[in-house]
């Protein structure tokens, strides 16, 4: 089943150094190693939204929006923001 979501994926990123710095920063900010590691390579990627299902990642993500580089939401509110812009680009 997760393996549909691989379609949206369009980079890869390897963990640099910076990125590895970076992870340190955003764990400092009360995320865990793995999501601080997640999120690190999110924001070196550049990419739109770094997309989860973790509450506790949700809620670190908008308090901490100030201080990132990417944004975090939730399944449901990518959908309805792509759905949304896809609709809109058809209208």
């Amino acid at each position: 089943m997760s393996e549909i979501y691989l379609i949206f994926s369009h980079k890869h990123v390897i963990i640099s150094p910076e990125v590895a710095q970076r992870a340190q920063e955003i764990g400092k900010l009360g995320f865990g190693p793995i999501d601080s590691i997640h999120v690190a390579c999110a924001e070196s990627g550049s990419v739109d939204f770094f997309v989860t299902c973790d509450d506790n990642l949700l809620k670190l993500g908008k308090r901490n929006a100030d201080r990132m580089a990417v944004r975090v939401i939730g399944l449901l509110d990518v959908l309805r923001e792509v759905f949304y812009v896809e609709d809109a680009k058809t209208d």
